[in-house]
C-alpha cells in the first residue's frame, strides 16, 4: 500500500476527550491507517493512503471536531521495522557508553 504522513498543528485541545474525539473521528476517514494526536505538542500524525484520502480531507475533519487545523507536513511514509528500531537503539547506547 501507498502511504503518506501528514502532520497537522491543532490548537484548542483542552484534554484527552479532545484527543480521543480527533483520533476517533480522522480514524474513520478513508484510508486513514493511523491516527496519533498529542496534547502537549498539539499535533496529529496521520498515516493515510493518498489514493483514498489527502491532508485537506483530513484538515477538514479534525476542524468539524471543533479545533483550528494547519497543516505542518505531508510526505511519503517509510515504515522502518522494529528490529532496525532496536539495533540502531542499541548501537547509540553502546556509542553512548563509549564516550562515558
Amino acid at each position: 500500500m501507498n502511504k503518506n504522513i501528514a502532520i497537522f498543528n491543532v490548537k484548542g485541545m483542552t484534554c484527552s476527550a479532545c484527543v480521543n474525539a480527533i483520533i476517533k473521528q480522522v480514524g474513520k476517514c478513508d484510508g486513514v491507517e493511523d491516527v496519533k494526536v498529542s496534547l502537549m505538542t498539539e499535533t496529529c500524525h496521520t498515516i493515510y493512503d493518498p489514493n483514498m484520502s489527502n491532508p485537506e480531507e483530513l484538515q477538514d475533519t479534525i476542524e468539524d471536531c471543533g479545533f483550528d487545523v494547519s497543516i505542518i507536513s505531508d510526505s511519503k511514509y517509510h515504515e522502518v521495522s522494529q528490529e532496525k528500531l532496536v539495533v540502531s537503539g542499541r548501537l547509540k547506547l553502546l556509542s553512548i557508553s563509549a564516550l562515558n
